[in-house]
């Protein structure tokens, strides 16, 4: 239930930052809908990092879409903000929706323990691939 209302306070923050280039994400019930239009998540987590490295890199994100796509995927969560418009970019391309996760404490980067997440959602609120904002993770084993 409190993920629930996480995703619906979530969601909320990104419909009252709206602008007329992205898309209108609504809540009916526990219903999404995106420009009126049902949307129902066909999700997948993606945190992109190469075998060896403990960085991010979207350097397959073109192939990785691809696959996603033909296996009927429509939505990415990703465990940290993508700080690259080029990304969203071809997210957005690509058809798919992302909901951005904010960790509670990431050392004060785009955190809910710092509030920099806020200026993180300020910076991309507009950006159409943007589906909302999931404000923690996994709450059952951390604060």
């Amino acid at each position: 239930m409190k993920q629930i209302i996480l995703i619906l306070v979530s969601s909320l923050l990104f419909i009252s930052g709206n602008s007329l280039k992205a898309d209108v994400v609504t809540i009916t019930g526990r219903q999404i809908f995106v420009n009126k239009s049902l949307y129902t998540i066909k999700g997948i987590c993606y945190h992109p990092v190469p075998k060896g490295s403990s960085a991010v890199s979207f350097d397959n994100l073109k192939e990785d879409l691809k696959l996603m796509k033909k296996a009927g995927i429509n939505t990415i969560r990703v465990y940290s903000p993508i700080n690259e418009k080029a990304v969203f970019d071809q997210i957005q391309k690509a058809g798919l929706k992302v909901i951005i996760g904010f960790g509670y404490n990431q050392d004060g980067k785009f955190d809910i323990l710092s509030g920099t997440f806020s200026e993180y959602v300020k910076t991309w609120k507009d950006h159409p691939a943007i589906l909302f904002w999931e404000l923690g993770n996994e709450y059952n084993y951390h604060p």
